[in-house]
């Protein structure tokens, strides 16, 4: 995966600045899918599985991929994906998932609590073609205990971002010549 090969010096470098499990998911039907992942210090068995799929909608990476997409295709998405509850407390309200995607479309980045693993806060930043529509995101998880939201916004977020924006420009130069194309097709 070409793409893979662009962001594996950011993952490694972010993962090692902030000690947090630091991954690259592309979109993948209704679906994330962990494409590369460098495990943190707290990291748990399930969390660092190279090829795991999620519901899309129902992770940050998914929702920062999304909040790039034109209003049509996410009205769609969060109509017709499928959400699955992987904890007590993952968000099944499609309502409420919305709202978190405009948050994101607003703020440049995704963020998710106890979705897919209890005690875990989930950060992802959106990596875009030229179009400025992503199809993949860099993600990290953080124990929320050790990593209350302030913090996360003021050491974390910053590097996540960055990672990111580092990856976009390399995506853009080699996005064709690479085989580098947006799953649900051209827009």
């Amino acid at each position: 995966d070409p793409l893979v090969q662009l962001a594996m010096p950011r993952l490694i470098e972010l993962s090692q600045h902030l000690g947090a499990t630091a991954n690259l998911a592309e979109i993948s039907g209704d679906h994330i899918l962990y494409v590369s992942r460098i495990p943190g210090k707290s990291s748990h068995f399930s969390s660092t599985i190279i090829g795991r799929r999620l519901p899309a909608l129902c992770t940050a990476a998914g929702r920062a991929i999304l909040s790039t997409w034109s209003a049509s295709e996410c009205a769609d998405a969060i109509a017709t994906w499928s959400v699955n509850q992987m904890t007590a407390k993952t968000t099944l309200d499609r309502t409420e998932i919305g709202r978190a995607i405009e948050t994101a479309s607003r703020q440049g980045y995704a963020e998710t609590q106890n979705q897919a693993i209890l005690g875990q806060t989930g950060i992802s930043a959106p990596i875009t073609g030229p179009d400025g529509v992503a199809f993949a995101a860099v993600q990290c998880s953080f124990p929320s205990r050790l990593w209350p939201a302030t913090r996360i916004q003021e050491e974390a977020l910053p590097f996540i971002l960055d990672a990111a924006h580092a990856i976009a420009p390399q995506l853009q130069r080699g996005y064709h010549a690479q085989g580098l194309a947006r799953p649900m097709g051209e827009t």
